[in-house]
């Protein structure tokens, strides 16, 4: 797989290193204070395994991939046996930083609103445009947005951590404690075996997609090299979907948990009652 033969990102292991690993870890333990030490002992498993990779396709870009006089691309690819490109994924389920990566997310996620230029979901950001009315603008105005290639696997582990380090001296945590947590975030970087096919891996650079700390961790390292906010201005949107999009509907009589039913924003009794999204996006005409 062309993924793992990059050496920059992917490490092929002789044998499976998790005997090693749990050594390792629970030396690294000890040196915590109470009663994180107890709390920490207690999330290693009994019996961890490898994570397991794979890959999900990136199917709406598979249309990049075809020359554009094709209408039927999906057909064409099948013919020219031409593939999507992968977005890697380790599953950490079962793995021995599993419980570990929840216990540094459970720090990282309380300082993700003291960002700038933070923005919790799609009803929030839309909320926020709402608000801007002082300047109207232009007709030439364009919004841009910006994305980073293959983030989660490109941000290097020093940087990564010191980032997370600048955020945590600034809250209320003894200085000992935040470095403990940034060794524990070295660890669980470095420590990210799997297995593929029969054969052992580590990840060499980046963190994986699948690891629980992975989301806030990424964020708080952007937070440190890119800036965004908003200016006064008058933004009217509208609402985009992929061209990969079901508009799936769910039934309002499933037995989805109430908060999950109850949690989607209608603005008002929609004709189709019986249905709600289970996605926070929606065909435009459902938002007038």
């Amino acid at each position: 797989m062309r993924q793992l033969s990059d050496k920059h990102f992917y490490q092929n292991l002789p044998y499976n290193p998790i005997g090693e690993y749990q050594k390792e870890l629970k030396s690294l333990i000890s040196q915590f204070p109470q009663p994180y030490r107890d709390t920490l002992t207690k999330l290693i498993p009994d019996s961890p395994e490898p994570g397991i990779f794979y890959l999900l396709p990136k199917i709406h870009k598979l249309r990049e991939k075809i020359p554009t006089n094709v209408t039927d691309w999906v057909t064409y690819a099948k013919e020219h046996n031409i593939s999507p490109p992968g977005r890697p994924i380790v599953s950490c389920r079962g793995t021995l930083t599993e419980h570990l990566s929840a216990f540094v997310d459970s720090f990282l996620q309380p300082l993700l609103p003291k960002i700038r230029s933070y923005i919790k979901d799609t009803t929030q950001f839309l909320q926020k445009l709402s608000e801007i009315e002082t300047v109207s603008l232009s007709n030439d105005c364009l919004l841009v947005t910006l994305d980073v290639s293959s983030l989660y696997t490109n941000i290097p582990h020093l940087d990564g951590i010191k980032a997370c380090e600048s955020f945590l001296v600034g809250e209320n945590i003894a200085r000992p404690l935040v470095s403990k947590l940034c060794s524990l975030m070295k660890f669980i970087l470095s420590h990210n075996n799997f297995s593929f096919e029969g054969e052992h891996y580590v990840q060499a650079h980046g963190t994986a997609m699948g690891t629980k700390m992975a989301p806030a961790y990424a964020c708080l390292f952007m937070a440190t090299h890119v800036l965004v906010s908003l200016r006064d201005s008058s933004i009217h949107t509208s609402v985009y979907c992929k061209p990969t999009d079901r508009h799936a509907y769910l039934q309002y009589t499933s037995f989805h948990p109430n908060h999950i039913k109850e949690s989607m924003c209608i603005a008002r009794p929609l004709d189709l009652s019986e249905f709600v999204r289970t996605r926070r996006t929606s065909v435009p005409n459902y938002l007038n």
